[in-house]
């Protein structure tokens, strides 16, 4: 998933004629909370899933996290990308 998703970084860093890694060669972690906060705002329904504010206590919780931020990042992609490429 990391190759996957550097990719997609750099994609979008090209778009707006940035770095494609602008902390180098290797990427500054965030937190959990960050992340949340940063996505909030993208996100109008979980369809029941769980708050990604919870804390991650299993592999299956991390697992789930992972998977929210694909599909809501899926979701951009497929919105905007058509957008930007006209």
């Amino acid at each position: 998933m990391l190759t996957v998703e550097a990719r997609h970084a750099g994609f979008l860093n090209a778009l707006e004629n940035s770095n494609l890694s602008p902390n180098g060669s290797f990427d500054k972690p965030i937190s959990q909370s960050d992340i949340v906060k940063a996505v909030s705002p993208y996100i109008s329904n979980l369809n029941g899933g769980k708050d990604p504010s919870q804390s991650l206590r299993s592999d299956d919780d991390i697992l789930n996290f992972a998977l929210l931020l694909e599909y809501l990042e899926a979701e951009f992609y497929n919105t905007n990308v058509p957008k930007l490429l006209k």
